[in-house]
């Protein structure tokens, strides 16, 4: 998708054009857009399993199966995900480019709880039948999946202008055409493992892209970058029908990927004691409360690096970019996110 007044692009510029860069409507400069004009869409699956409470026990899991699409969030285009890597309209012209999966888009989310009363093993008033009776247990498992992101380049490659916090632009998927043209002996005038030389040097091998594999679940690398290549410079090799001055949109979209997901289970166990001498109501309560269980760590999207190149306007191939080594790494757990336990005592009267 190309960005600028096409008229503008012939050697030498036309009498009108003052540079190749000619905005569509040349009495425009630089603006800041601040407009309610987005739309957005949910559709959602909700299901819910109860059991009342009975012999002790009551049960309650609720799954929800939703999409929410949208184009950008908030008044300006800026305030969208917290996840890197979306925020903001990359063609102010024709929001529906941006159209995708909102960056609060939880695509499938599990809770469930239980709770249940242990049977009373004595039934006199004994010291003994106090300590045995009166205890129970409660559970909760939640379990959600990641909030969505936009693999990028660090620059404005395509040219566009839209360049609000400097965010670079939407990389191209790699598709076995894309590789079987591109990535060959003579088209690349060298390759991986090869010293680069020439104008276009292949500086990794290509992956064909893959939505099943593409996100390997690793924090090192949460995603694989290799899927991914540059976006069209049309000074490439091959390109026709572009001009050398005019950049291109990757086909890779917004939010295509999904960060990491959130699983956590809470335990707590119960000990109520009926004590005569504080009352009708008297009784102390002991707690043991364990939340995060299993330890599990749950990763952080806000730190998860979606920048996969640079797109520096010198590399004019798909793949003449080495990959960025921080492409994809999650750097912090969510916070308190360790697991913790505490005790508790409270007496009522």
């Amino acid at each position: 998708m190309a960005f600028w007044d096409n008229s503008c692009t012939v050697t030498p510029l036309p009498a009108n054009c003052s540079s190749p860069y000619q905005n569509v409507n040349p009495n425009f400069g630089s603006n800041i857009n601040v407009a309610t004009s987005a739309s957005s869409r949910y559709n959602a699956l909700q299901v819910v399993l109860e059991k009342r409470t009975s012999h002790g026990l009551e049960f309650q899991g609720a799954y929800t199966r939703s999409r929410v699409t949208d184009e950008t969030q908030g008044q300006s285009n800026i305030q969208d995900c917290i996840v890197s890597g979306g925020l903001l309209g990359v063609y102010p012209l024709n929001p529906i480019v941006d159209k995708g999966p909102a960056c609060f888009n939880i695509k499938n989310n599990w809770e469930i709880n239980t709770l249940y009363h242990l049977p009373n093993l004595m039934k006199d008033n004994g010291f003994l039948s106090k300590v045995v009776n009166g205890w129970f247990m409660s559970s909760i498992v939640s379990i959600q999946s990641g909030q969505p992101f936009t693999p990028l380049v660090s620059n404005n490659r395509s040219n566009s202008g839209v360049a609000q916090a400097q965010q670079g632009d939407w990389v191209n998927i790699n598709t076995p055409a894309l590789i079987s043209e591109y990535f060959n002996s003579t088209v690349c005038t060298s390759m991986p493992g090869q010293t680069a030389a020439g104008s276009n040097p292949c500086i990794y091998t290509p992956i064909p892209y893959d939505p099943n594999k593409v996100i390997t679940g690793d924090p090192n690398h949460w995603f694989n970058p290799a899927m991914f290549s540059l976006a069209p410079n049309c000074a490439g090799p091959g390109l026709t029908n572009c001009s050398s001055s005019i950049g291109q949109l990757g086909n890779a979209g917004r939010n295509i990927l999904t960060g990491p997901p959130e699983r956590d289970w809470d335990f707590s166990l119960v000990k109520d004691t009926k004590l005569g001498f504080l009352g009708e109501a008297g009784m102390v309560e002991f707690r043991a409360e364990f939340f995060n269980v299993l330890n599990h760590p749950n990763f952080s999207g806000d730190h998860l690096s979606t920048n996969i190149f640079s797109g520096k306007a010198s590399h004019i191939g798909p793949f003449s970019e080495p990959l960025k080594s921080s492409a994809g790494q999650v750097t912090r757990q969510l916070a308190d996110n360790q697991r913790q336990i505490q005790f508790a005592l409270r007496i009522e009267f």
